[in-house]
């Protein structure tokens, strides 16, 4: 952990340093480097359990394998087959492997990131994603998953400045890696029908009260019985007998309500008191109401995380983007508060052991 606090504690210096040469392009280049290496180790270094197995497994076997047999295997999620085939051209190393695939994640937040604020949050920013105590377990086991939801970010940048082509693209490329990232499409529709914030409040609080009182698993099965298609084949096969055996029977989790309604009230606060006239920020929490209000409504079936995933990974957003918006020793307090609020959820949900194999 010693790492991970040295990079706490350079961040809070640069972040909460009265002088600006500590927010210099240099100095913030330099600490993005940091954490950057830092993100890098900590995924090389966890050791491989879990969904990473098999896919080092299909690594191996794709690199024997013609490109066409290898899609030929299944009808969707092709772009990370395609992915692992390229790699497995070049190399079968893990560690390689493992490396190039974090890499693409983080990427893709270096990139987008700083299109949300000037360039001297992004270590703030990158921070949030480091204490991000399911962060891990997206670029290490969660590979698929991982590699969709990475692509989130960006598309809020795309559907805030009303970009519907490049959105349509990106979504695109996301369900080619997972097919979860069809959530992801709610948010064309939201944006073009410029739902309100008072709306989707509505809706999270009608969706709360569906999965409370288990209603809303006789209305989904109808909608994604209407629908048809890969959507609804997949709800089934979470639904089915099988999978609710290996997830362990765990469904309708109240603690992931919490926790993602503990965010749903956190964004809505900094909105209404501080950041109404942000759109970015409202775009945010929209959006974030929107995946909630998914979560709720799916949480019947097995791994309702995923779900939640979506909306969990704007929670370092929804933490020190209002930071970025204040000045003085308002920023630095706030600042300060949320930084000591995500060291504190890196012990709470017990993800120390990701950075304890770098040093003790």
């Amino acid at each position: 952990m010693i790492y991970y606090f040295l990079l706490t504690l350079w961040v809070g210096i640069h972040q909460l340093s009265p002088k600006d040469a500590f927010r210099s392009f240099p100095h913030t280049l330099v600490l993005t480097a940091a954490i950057t290496i830092t993100a890098v180790l900590v995924t090389l270094m966890i050791p491989i359990t879990g969904d990473m197995e098999r896919y080092l497994n299909q690594l191996g076997n794709s690199s024997e394998t013609p490109l066409l047999p290898v899609l030929a295997e299944v009808r969707w999620e092709t772009g990370f087959l395609v992915f692992q085939w390229l790699i497995a051209q070049i190399t079968t190393n893990s560690y390689i492997y493992i490396g190039v695939t974090m890499s693409v994640m983080w990427i893709l937040l270096l990139y987008t990131l700083p299109k949300m604020t000037p360039f001297h949050f992004l270590p703030l920013l990158l921070f949030g994603y480091l204490s991000f105590f399911e962060y891990f377990n997206l670029t290490t086991n969660l590979i698929r998953q991982g590699l969709a939801v990475h692509m989130l970010p960006l598309l809020l940048v795309f559907l805030k400045d009303h970009k519907y082509i490049k959105s349509l693209l990106l979504l695109g490329a996301a369900l080619l890696f997972h097919l979860s990232a069809v959530v992801m499409a709610g948010l064309i529709v939201l944006r073009k029908l410029n739902l309100s914030i008072k709306f989707l409040m509505i809706l999270l609080a009608a969706s709360v009260f569906f999965m409370l009182t288990g209603v809303h698993e006789m209305l989904m099965m109808t909608v994604v019985g209407l629908i048809g298609g890969p959507l609804e084949e997949t709800v089934l096969r979470f639904t089915s007998e099988e999978f609710m055996e290996k997830s362990g029977g765990q469904i309708n989790r109240l603690d992931f309500l919490a926790f993602t309604l503990f965010w749903a009230a956190w964004g809505i606060a900094f909105y209404y008191r501080l950041l109404r006239s942000d759109e970015f920020f409202g775009w945010l929490v929209k959006s974030y109401l929107a995946f909630a209000s998914a979560f709720a409504l799916f949480a019947f079936i097995a791994y309702s995380d995923r779900i939640a995933m979506f909306a969990w990974f704007l929670t370092p957003l929804l933490l020190f983007y209002p930071m970025t918006k204040m000045t003085g020793r308002t920023r630095i307090y706030w600042t300060a508060g949320a930084m000591v609020f995500a060291v504190a959820m890196i012990f709470f949900f017990d993800v120390t052991e990701d950075f304890s194999h770098l040093l003790p």
